[in-house]
């Protein structure tokens, strides 16, 4: 019931103008970032990580004031402490789009190693059942990060980058079928 959408009702002859606009900004945004050698696609990349993490802070902030009237002092504060943590990142987000990335790449490497090797040293036998080759891919992609650390980032952007050609593509394919006249 919930994936029952009917397209029609966004693909019609009022809206095919800004389905055309919509397409052409996704199409130019999707090929400069795939196309583009320097950081741009990481900084808009970052951008959008930062406006969909102000969304939820704006949503937890809506939960605090609701979480005051009724919950204990410790949930309230978790809660709020969560809050704080999304709006110290959306803002580093925005500021420092390219550092915040790197630092945080370097840490998920680091915190990625940390967790395999303590799985590996706390088996007896090498080739026991819980290290397996998902542990060892583990380990080279928390080293790709370490030594890498804007690897992941342009990997996301590129694959987010085709994504956004596409739909432009379809958008702009939909509002020109729905300008022309059959006759």
């Amino acid at each position: 019931m919930f994936f029952n959408f009917d397209t029609n009702i966004i693909y019609n002859k009022f809206n095919s103008k800004k389905l055309l606009v919509l397409g052409i900004i996704l199409l130019s945004v999707g090929i400069n970032c795939l196309i583009s050698k320097r950081s741009l696609g990481i900084v808009f990349f970052s951008w959008g990580i930062a406006i969909a993490t102000l969304y939820m802070t704006t949503l937890l902030f809506s939960e605090l004031i609701e979480l005051k009237r009724y919950a204990d002092k410790e949930i309230i504060n978790k809660c709020r402490m969560i809050t704080y943590l999304m709006f110290i990142i959306s803002i580093l987000l925005i500021i420092f789009p390219i550092y915040f990335n790197m630092v945080m790449s370097v840490f998920l490497g680091i915190w990625l190693l940390y967790i395999e090797f303590r799985i590996f040293l706390s088996d007896r036998y090498i080739y026991s059942q819980k290290f397996s080759i998902w542990n060892i891919t583990k380990i080279l992609v928390g080293i790709i990060l370490i030594f890498s650390p804007l690897f992941f980032v342009r990997f996301l952007v590129n694959i987010l980058s085709c994504i956004a050609i596409i739909f432009g593509l379809f958008f702009i394919n939909k509002s020109l079928k729905k300008n022309k006249k059959i006759y």
